[in-house]
């Protein structure tokens, strides 16, 4: 009752799909550890702290552009 497995496959499907996004034909040799720590990554960082980091990141690749 109180450590019981919840009845439902939804959360290992939502993982699935999200590794078949990642791995696109385009994207078709990517190294299995780079794409577990890309769903790992989509999974843990909340969407606001995901945009920030983006911008971030866009930011610094920008000044080394300059």
């Amino acid at each position: 009752r109180y450590l019981a497995m919840p009845a439902t496959s939804a959360s290992v499907e939502r993982l699935f799909s999200l590794a078949g996004q990642v791995v696109t034909a385009k994207r078709a040799r990517l190294d299995p550890t780079t794409v577990t720590l890309l769903v790992f990554l989509h999974e843990a960082i909340p969407r606001g702290v995901e945009r920030e980091a983006y911008d971030i990141i866009e930011a610094a690749l920008a000044i080394e552009d300059d």
